[in-house]
């Protein structure tokens, strides 16, 4: 929880794995998740190559090539 607060990006879902930690550390639900993947036109968890929680608390997703 500390790395949010000194600034530092979170990866929230990397190559298909959730990361427990940071998902319950941040209240972030994989709902919340999928939702800024959709605003990228991706459908499915398949498609995600990382989920970032930013440090302005926006989520990024990086889809897989």
């Amino acid at each position: 929880m500390g790395r949010i607060v000194d600034g530092t990006p979170l990866v929230a879902l990397k190559d298909d794995q959730w990361q427990d930690e940071i998902m319950k550390g941040m209240r972030l639900d994989a709902n919340d998740i999928m939702a800024a993947a959709r605003t990228k036109g991706l459908r499915d968890l398949s498609q995600i190559k990382y989920a970032i929680l930013e440090r302005n608390g926006t989520i990024s997703i990086i889809k897989k090539g």
